[in-house]
């Protein structure tokens, strides 16, 4: 099943990251969170079909995502296959070392000071990337 966006995230920054993926869904954007949708039938072939239908990659990039293998086998399977990478920064923290190369010339988003602000930025451009532009983006 194609989705809009992929949203990536450590286990440590799931709430947010469910919060995020809600604020996409009002906006009529589908995503794929895996605290929702993933299935432990096939974890691998789960994430990687996952990464691979979608139209975007959102990081949710903080202290806990910046070194976690998980993440960046994620985004690395994100840029092997060429999806557009949108970075939304939680924490006020440089790109790690070890995505460095793939992440360096990404947009980042940084989620301060004005975080309904900046969501509204995240919403709009990923918007541009799937081809669903839109209006009036809501937040609740």
């Amino acid at each position: 099943m194609v989705h809009d966006a992929y949203i990536c995230y450590d286990e440590k920054d799931q709430q947010i990251s469910e919060a995020i993926c809600d604020v996409f869904e009002q906006n009529n954007i589908r995503t794929w969170i895996k605290s929702r949708d993933f299935s432990s039938d096939d974890p691998v072939d789960n994430i990687t079909n996952a990464i691979s239908d979608s139209k975007c990659f959102i990081l949710i990039y903080s202290k806990n995502s910046k070194d976690t293998n998980y993440v960046i086998t994620e985004v690395d399977i994100a840029f092997s296959r060429d999806i557009p990478i949108l970075i939304f920064s939680i924490d006020d923290i440089r790109i790690g070392k070890n995505l460095q190369f793939i992440l360096d010339r990404k947009k980042m988003i940084y989620s301060f000071p004005d975080t309904k602000h900046q969501l509204e930025i995240l919403i709009k451009d990923t918007s541009e990337f799937v081809k669903k532009p839109i209006n009036k983006i809501k937040i609740k």
